[in-house]
């Protein structure tokens, strides 16, 4: 019965799984040839930052917030105001 769907999933699974590989060969590709530094962001540097733009939220100030996360994400405006929406509906409601 759930066999056409445990088959589905394997093959989803193993082409996820090609696609990792593909996009760390890219990555290392570009680490290599970019001279581009990589740096790890650690689970807890990450929850602080999420911390501080929850607080700002909290306290009514959204655009300091997206500023915080833009600034300590690096990412483009859509992706971080997305981000800052999600966190606002998650903690600061």
């Amino acid at each position: 019965m759930y066999q056409r769907e445990i088959e589905s999933l394997t093959e989803r699974v193993a082409a996820l799984g090609a696609r990792v590989v593909e996009l760390e060969d890219k990555v290392a590709f570009l680490l290599l040839h970019e001279s581009v530094p990589y740096v790890p962001v650690s689970a807890e540097e990450k929850a602080g930052n999420e911390a501080a733009v929850v607080e700002l939220l909290k306290k009514g100030k959204a655009m300091d917030a997206l500023k915080l996360y833009r600034e300590k994400h690096q990412v483009p405006f859509d992706e971080a105001k997305k981000a800052v929406e999600e966190l606002r509906s998650k903690f600061a409601a």
